[in-house]
């Protein structure tokens, strides 16, 4: 069995570029579907899903630019709203085109998302919470079919606060009819990333920590982002930060000092009295 062999007591130092987020430009990827023009996503990452998710949107009919971590992604002719099975085994984020092709075009078809080694993740809680907004859903040939005669808001719990489904249902609920109310969603960094990001192409409330709003109110503008770094890397670099030459300072700022009073205290000047005292000011 392979595996790594570290030898501590060194101190760490030098600096690190992080590489954008894969798992905020990729549902921004599938959400430039949504809009029928021009999408720029700035710092997004060079690796192999990115490139598969970009083959799937050439293929859809999307036109592609990519330049030094920057892609220009148009939208206007996109018609096929079909994920070819070559393609969308390769990765596990497939799934998350399903909102914005339902959207889009009231019809998406893909192979069921493979390319992920954790094991098994399913997709019910997509399909329930997308069925719920009008979506029907059959297996064929082994390919994931779904329809619909136009998406409706509704009031979704998600069982379990499913990064994936949740995005798929702010995505889906851009071009929904009515409000679409997300309880028990998830909170990772890059579902708050999408749900700023679609106010370009419609308009997202978030009501509480573990609720989001969306209701449907379409723009022409050009939409722009620029990622965030990854937060595993970026986490390491904040641990090892105090241990090297350039160390964030060690010592904590001073907490602010209560003071101490005898009760009871008279409650606008916080000076103490006796308790058969009287402040003269009273």
């Amino acid at each position: 069995m392979e595996y790594f062999e570290i030898t501590g007591g060194t101190p760490l130092h030098g600096s690190i570029t992080l590489q954008g987020s894969k798992n905020a430009a990729l549902p921004l990827m599938a959400a430039s579907i949504l809009h029928p023009g021009r999408t720029t996503l700035h710092h997004v990452p060079a690796i192999r899903d990115v490139d598969v998710m970009i083959e799937i949107l050439e293929n859809i009919g999307c036109t592609v630019q990519k330049d030094n971590g920057t892609l220009i992604i148009d939208a206007a002719k996109a018609e096929h709203f079909e994920v070819a099975a070559s393609l969308g085994e390769r990765m596990r984020s497939t799934i998350i085109l399903l909102g914005s092709m339902l959207g889009r075009a009231g019809r998406a078809k893909m192979p069921f998302p493979g390319g992920c080694i954790i094991g098994m993740r399913p997709i019910d809680i997509h399909i329930t919470s997308l069925g719920k907004m009008g979506a029907v859903f059959e297996e064929t040939d082994g390919m994931l079919c779904a329809v619909t005669d136009g998406l409706c808001g509704s009031r979704i719990h998600l069982r379990f606060p499913s990064v994936g489904a949740t995005e798929n249902v702010i995505l889906a609920a851009v071009y929904a009819r009515g409000r679409t109310r997300i309880e028990n969603c998830a909170k990772e960094p890059e579902i708050f990333t999408a749900y700023h990001t679609i106010n370009y192409v419609g308009v997202a409330q978030k009501a509480a920590p573990t609720m989001i709003s969306v209701s449907c109110a379409l723009s022409r503008r050009t939409a722009a982002w620029t990622g965030s770094g990854r937060r595993c890397p970026a986490e390491a670099r904040r641990w090892s930060c105090p241990y090297s030459p350039d160390a964030w300072p060690t010592r904590s700022p001073p907490r602010r000092q209560r003071r101490k009073r005898c009760r009871p205290a008279h409650p606008p000047c916080g000076r103490s009295v006796g308790r058969s005292q009287t402040h003269p000011r009273c």
